[in-house]
């Protein structure tokens, strides 16, 4: 209400007030000659504030209420320089007390003076109204904050102290410091704001001391506040700033020294991931030795069993398990389905969710992710919804599902891809380079390439441009070096960002044994990895040399004019004029073409194989793949056919078999031409030396080589 609306109200009141007093007089209830009480409501009567004021200050010791209701009056009305609302209250106070204790003679005595019970208590009741109306025109928490210190009584009480709150806390916003919001919850614990401030309170405690990423102020907060709930967010701190480079010391260390920390499991479990590497039973043991305060030594045990045993995905029908080499299942078919086992655990599918399993067919990592996939050096992708992340072996987050793609660490850094963008993240899953560039590479002697402005330049570590983008492609660098190409001609680049050989080659192939094809002007040589000229710019460049060319045993293959041969590091070369195309030797022999057919030489460089096949491939084993006629067999040194050319595709012999097919399937034979297995299936896949896994009409099984039998079928598998 306005002061308008005040100003009325006491008015009203008045009015009814001596409305009274002049009906009393008229009846002769009041005295015709007043005592100094009655002089005092006379004076205040005819609005003499001043004498009615002194007058009713001087009775206050005999007429306490009539006094003191007098001076309320005056003080609550703001027609006279006396107005104080706080001086209102106090008489208010002071008549209100008194009137219960007041003799009933003495009530009569005011009663001819208008005061009675409701004028004193509705007197009282004007002034906490006026005071309120009051604090809520002003409405600034120092208004509000007075009334609530002078009207405890107020009806208005609620209303006020929210408000009142309300004001405070916007204060306390803008200041934003815990100290702030700890001023705040100390002297306003009744708040409806106390838990949005206990939140912020909370959180900007933990900053300060988190700042810095200091180990000693870390230890403090744990130390202080240890009800905190950012107690696990300390814990976490100190565990990444303690193990930033993720090494087996870094871990161990951080246990000894935070053995309370919640993170003590995860730093072992990262200890025995990356003591045990491939988790052969050798590193297992290995482990267990050298660290035996490791805490959950039966899974060493039960792990060191499991490492030495093959297991292998089966199936009936669409549901998946495991069994071992002997056929027997170990893990029954329940899953959807099954990758193999890598690092100890395997991903699989269940209720299209996507977890992973130990060898004990315990779950070891929850089903709770749209997509897995192997685990490498103690990390797994992982799909969630449409993005993607890596997990460690605890099925923790390593990398939140955020990003669109996430390729393998290298050098401590992992490209990742986010709204299309590429950047790195760090060990620690931190974002060490935003996701800005249109391409990015893997980082290779300390330096990755990246594309802007569809050119290819280099970065450090940290994100600083070390090579300006420039390049139509580069290659990441290996030794110090790297192939870079502008336009269609290739260069030769160091990490300094000079130009070992300049953008003018038509070719530079990979390195291999420390030399690399070059091409100019259709012309190939040989370059170091310091752009010197080993072999020069002499041979002949045929484009099917692009791909396969190079330095293989000392010996790179080369063309000149009508002759094609071998050329070592020396330069030193060997050319047949007799050939048309030769490959490398292998087991001896060499390859050779003449007049379209193929046979092969020895060292000697004697005819060892007529030529007389469609094409040969080197041996491997003791035999050669050949081709005639449109169908593939075997022949051996002497170049006997030792597998009939019969076969309309055939594989090299590894281990002592050779997979061959005919219009029938697929089908394994020794090397002699003894059958294992007819050509009946539409697929094998070696799992082992001598385990093979079949796939005949949509079923499996596995057949052992050497028992030549089947240690485990499909349900409806026919053999």
């Amino acid at each position: 209400m306005s002061g308008l609306c005040v100003s009325l109200l006491n008015l009203s009141f008045m009015k009814r007030a001596f409305a009274l007093f002049f009906l009393l007089l008229l009846h002769g209830v009041i005295p015709a000659r007043a005592d100094k009480l009655g002089q005092a409501f006379e004076a205040l009567q005819r609005q003499d504030y001043f004498k009615a004021r002194g007058l009713f200050e001087s009775q206050l010791g005999k007429h306490t209420v009539g006094a003191a209701y007098g001076l309320c009056s005056i003080y609550s009305r703001n027609d006279n320089p006396f107005h104080s609302t706080t001086q209102a209250h106090a008489c208010a106070r002071i008549m209100t007390a008194s009137w219960p204790a007041l003799a009933p003679k003495a009530k009569k005595q005011l009663l001819a003076w208008g005061v009675d019970s409701a004028a004193v208590f509705g007197l009282s009741r004007q002034v906490t109204e006026n005071a309120f109306l009051e604090a809520q025109r002003i409405r600034t928490f120092e208004a509000w904050n007075a009334f609530i210190g002078e009207f405890p009584e107020s009806p208005e009480l609620t209303f006020a102290t929210g408000n009142r709150n309300r004001l405070a806390f916007e204060q306390v916003q803008k200041e934003n410091t815990w100290a702030a919001y700890l001023r705040f919850l100390q002297a306003y614990p009744e708040a409806t704001q106390v838990a949005e401030a206990r939140q912020q309170y909370d959180k900007l405690l933990y900053a300060d001391f988190a700042k810095g990423n200091n180990l000693a102020s870390l230890e403090k907060f744990l130390q202080l506040y240890p009800q905190s709930p950012y107690i696990t967010a300390a814990e976490d701190a100190i565990y990444r700033i303690s193990v930033q480079q993720r090494t087996i010391a870094q871990y161990h260390a951080f246990i000894k020294r935070y053995p309370q920390n919640r993170n003590v499991k995860l730093a072992w479990n990262n200890i025995y991931a990356l003591y045990t590497g491939d988790f052969t039973p050798e590193k297992i043991a290995q482990f267990y030795l050298d660290f035996p305060d490791f805490p959950d030594k039966e899974s060493i045990t039960s792990d060191l069993q499991l490492s030495v045993l093959k297991m292998y995905p089966i199936r009936n029908d669409t549901v998946y398990g495991f069994a071992d080499s002997t056929g027997a299942i170990r893990i029954p078919m329940q899953y959807d389905w099954v990758d193999e086992f890598s690092e100890g655990l395997a991903a699989a599918g269940k209720n299209g969710k996507a977890g992973f399993i130990a060898k004990s067919g315990k779950v070891r990592i929850p089903f709770d992710f749209d997509e897995a996939e192997a685990f490498s050096k103690g990390f797994a992708l992982v799909k969630k919804g449409t993005h993607y992340g890596f997990i460690d072996k605890t099925g923790n987050l390593h990398l939140p599902a955020i990003y669109d793609e996430i390729y393998p660490y290298s050098e401590l850094r992992a490209v990742v891809v986010k709204d299309g963008k590429y950047g790195y993240v760090d060990a620690d899953g931190e974002t060490v380079i935003a996701c800005r560039y249109e391409k990015a590479g893997d980082f290779s002697g300390g330096l990755a390439y990246v594309v802007q402005g569809g050119k290819y330049g280099f970065i450090d570590r940290s994100g600083q441009v070390v090579i300006e983008p420039a390049f139509d492609w580069v290659e990441p660098f290996q030794l110090g070096v790297a192939r870079v190409r502008k336009g269609e001609q290739y260069g030769l680049l160091r990490k300094s960002g000079e130009l070992l050989l300049p953008c003018s080659y038509e070719l530079i192939g990979e390195f291999s044994e420390g030399l690399a094809v070059i091409v100019q002007q259709k012309m190939m040589g040989f370059i170091d990895r310091k752009g010197r000229f080993v072999i020069p710019l002499e041979y002949d460049y045929e484009p099917q040399l692009a791909q396969g060319a190079g330095f293989r045993q000392g010996k790179a293959k080369v063309f000149s004019e009508d002759k094609t041969g071998f050329v070592d590091s020396t330069g030193k070369a060997t050319l047949y004029k007799e050939y048309e195309d030769l490959h490398y030797p292998t087991e001896g022999l060499m390859a050779v073409q003449r007049r379209g057919k193929w046979g092969f030489v020895n060292e000697k460089k004697k005819m060892a194989v007529e030529p007389e096949y469609t094409y040969c491939w080197p041996f491997a084993e003791g035999r050669a793949r050949v081709k005639k006629d449109g169908k593939t067999g075997f022949i051996d040194h002497s170049g006997a056919i030792t597998v009939p050319a019969v076969y309309q595709e055939a594989l090299d012999f590894k281990n002592g078999y050779g997979l061959v097919k005919n219009d029938t399937g697929w089908g394994i034979v020794d090397r002699d031409h003894n059958r294992i297995l007819p050509c009946r299936y539409s697929k094998i896949e070696f799992t082992d030396p001598h385990l093979v896994l079949l796939e005949y009409n949509g079923k499996w099984a596995y057949f052992h080589l050497l028992k030549c039998e089947f240690l485990w079928k499909e349900n409806g598998f026919e053999e």
